[in-house]
């Protein structure tokens, strides 16, 4: 279990989930496009939802001693929700 820190946000992350977050992100962050990111525990338990910009501090710390390998498809699917409502709610564990 990592966790991700992006402003207030600190949330522990399974590192699965983790390395998608980092992908979509950084891809993101890439192109210097911001977007809303809320984290949910289950149904009832989530974050504020934050603002992910390139001006903002990110850290991705991963508990595994090497990160997982991104599922592009899923990776894929996160960046069209971004770009379908501007935002993205993300299940972690």
């Amino acid at each position: 279990m990592g966790f991700l820190r992006l402003g207030a946000l600190r949330s522990q992350v399974d590192d699965q989930t983790l390395a998608q977050l980092e992908r979509v992100i950084l891809t993101r962050m890439q192109g210097e496009r911001s977007f809303r990111l809320q984290l949910h525990r289950g149904r009832f338990q989530s974050s504020e939802p934050v603002t992910v910009s390139p001006e903002q501090p990110i850290i991705f710390a991963f508990d595994a001693e090497f990160e997982p390998p991104i599922d592009e498809r899923m990776a894929a699917e996160m960046l069209e929700e971004i770009e379908i409502t501007g935002g993205l709610h993300v299940v972690v564990a």
